[in-house]
């Protein structure tokens, strides 16, 4: 999966294709997960403020806040053997 369409299912909230994603990824722990994470939180951020920055957009991160809890949230702390 590229990274615009990562970044636009992070942007809409719809966190089961990137747990899928990260799990393909290799990811099994939260820290692993984190770190695949952000550079795409990263970019939805400057995206967002970029908009905001514009004076022509009115929006919002939370979908992008929630998927991340939500990903995050599916992978273990720590490493289950």
């Amino acid at each position: 999966m590229d990274q615009e369409t990562l970044e636009l299912y992070l942007y809409i909230g719809s966190a089961e294709p990137i747990i899928k994603w990260l799990k393909e990824e290799g990811c099994k722990t939260q820290k692993q997960a984190i770190e695949k994470l952000k550079p795409l939180i990263r970019n939805n951020l400057y995206s967002f403020a970029a908009m905001v920055g514009s004076g022509e957009f009115n929006g919002s991160l939370a979908g992008t806040s929630n998927a991340a809890n939500q990903i995050i949230k599916s992978f273990p702390e720590n490493e289950i053997f």
